[in-house]
C-alpha cells in the first residue's frame, strides 16, 4: 500500500474549480429501486475520469434518499453538487472492521483511483453510528483519518434547528488513524467493565459514534440524523480506498473527486463545504434564503469540532448552559449554549 510521505497539513483553497470531478449513481441503468435487489460485487455504480466507484461486495442494494434537513446538496466553492439518487450499498453489516483489518462483506463502498486527490461522499448520516474509511482492500486494509461534517441538533430527535459540525479525525505521518494522539480518546471506542463502568483504554475497539465525538460524553442520549459528508485523502499509488459504517448500511449517492498536483492529496481539501439547495428558494411563510445554508469549515478554523454561527453583538457575558439546559461555567467542556447559539469548548 502507498505510505503518506507527508504530514497531513493545512488545507489550502482549492486552486482549479474547473478540475472537479464527480459522479452520480444512475438508479435506472442499474436496475435499482426501492426493494433490494442482488448485485455482483465489483459492479461499477458511478465513475469520473479518475475515480471509479464500486459494490465492494456481494450484496442487495436499494434506493434510499440521502437529503435529511431539508438539504438538497452542497457547495464547494461555486459549484452545486446534488444529493440525488441516493443508494442504501446493501442489506449486509459489514464485517469485520478494525484499524488494520478492513470488512470482507457487507454495504461497502470501493473507490478506485487514478490520481491523488480528495474524496468527499455525501451521505445522511447518524450520530448513533461510527464510520471507517480504508486504504485498500479486504483484511489487507488500514484505516485512514477522515473528515466527517454533519447537521446535527442538539435535542434529541429531529426537531430543532440544526448546526454544521466538523469532526477530524486524529492522523498520523502517513495519514491513518494516529492511535497516539493525545486527544485520541475522545475518537474511539473502547471496552466497559460491566460492574464498575470503567474504560479498558488500553484496548481500543473502534472508531466511537459520533455523538460521543461531538459531545464529549460517553453517557449521552443525544441522537439523530443530519445531512452531511465523509471526505479523505488518496493515492493513485494505493489505488484502492474503502468506505463503510460500522454494524450498519451506509447510503451514498456517489462522489465528488478534487485531485492535485501536489505531493500532498490533502491539499485538494477545500478550505470549507457548503450544505444547502441548488438555488434561493422561499419558504412557507414567504421568506427569502440563500441557497447556501451552512458551512462547514475544514481548513482548521473550525477547531476540529464547530459551529460557524457567528454576531458581533452578542454579549460575552450571557450565561453558558449545556445541552441539557443546565447552567454551567466557561470552562466545561462539550457543545454548550450561550445567547442561544450553540459552541463546542474543547
Amino acid at each position: 500500500m502507498k505510505k503518506f510521505s507527508t504530514l497531513l497539513v493545512a488545507a489550502l483553497p482549492v486552486m482549479a474549480m474547473a478540475q472537479i470531478e464527480s459522479a452520480i449513481i444512475d438508479l435506472d441503468a442499474l436496475g435499482i429501486t426501492s426493494d433490494n435487489a442482488p448485485m455482483a460485487a465489483q459492479t461499477i455504480l458511478c465513475q469520473s475520469e479518475n475515480v471509479i466507484m464500486r459494490l465492494a461486495y456481494d450484496d442487495s442494494p436499494k434506493a434510499a434518499g440521502i437529503e435529511a434537513n431539508s438539504q438538497k446538496g452542497i457547495w464547494i466553492g461555486d459549484e452545486y453538487f446534488s444529493a440525488e439518487n441516493g443508494v442504501q450499498l446493501g442489506s449486509a453489516n459489514p464485517n469485520p472492521n478494525g484499524f488494520f483489518e478492513g470488512p470482507t462483506e457487507g454495504a461497502v463502498a470501493q473507490f478506485t483511483v487514478a490520481k491523488d486527490g480528495y474524496i468527499i461522499c455525501m451521505s445522511k448520516l447518524s450520530s448513533n453510528k461510527n464510520y471507517w474509511a480504508y486504504e485498500g482492500l479486504g483484511s489487507f486494509a488500514t484505516a485512514i483519518a477522515y473528515d466527517c461534517g454533519i447537521l446535527w441538533n442538539t435535542t434529541s430527535g429531529d426537531s430543532g434547528t440544526p448546526s454544521p459540525y466538523v469532526i477530524s479525525l486524529p492522523s498520523d505521518d502517513e495519514g491513518y488513524i494516529d492511535l497516539e494522539a493525545d486527544d485520541i480518546q475522545k475518537y474511539l471506542s473502547y471496552p466497559q467493565d460491566a460492574e464498575t463502568g470503567e474504560y479498558d483504554w488500553a484496548n481500543p475497539t473502534g472508531t466511537a459514534q459520533l455523538r460521543y465525538i461531538l459531545t464529549g460524553d460517553r453517557a449521552t442520549e443525544l441522537s439523530g440524523n443530519g445531512f452531511g459528508f465523509i471526505g479523505f485523502p488518496v493515492y493513485a499509488d494505493a489505488e484502492n480506498y474503502m468506505l463503510n459504517a460500522q454494524g450498519s448500511k451506509i447510503s451514498l449517492n456517489g462522489f465528488i473527486f478534487i485531485p492535485t498536483d501536489t505531493d500532498n492529496p490533502a491539499d485538494a481539501k477545500p478550505a470549507s463545504i457548503w450544505s444547502g439547495r441548488d438555488a434561493d428558494w422561499v419558504d412557507d411563510e414567504g421568506v427569502a434564503h440563500n441557497a447556501k445554508e451552512y458551512e462547514f469549515k475544514l481548513d482548521g478554523s473550525g477547531a476540529g469540532i464547530s459551529s460557524v454561527v457567528a454576531d458581533k453583538n452578542l454579549d460575552v457575558n450571557a450565561p453558558i448552559y449545556n445541552v441539557m439546559g443546565q447552567k454551567v461555567d466557561a470552562n466545561t467542556k462539550g457543545i454548550l449554549i450561550q445567547n442561544g447559539q450553540k459552541f463546542y469548548n474543547k
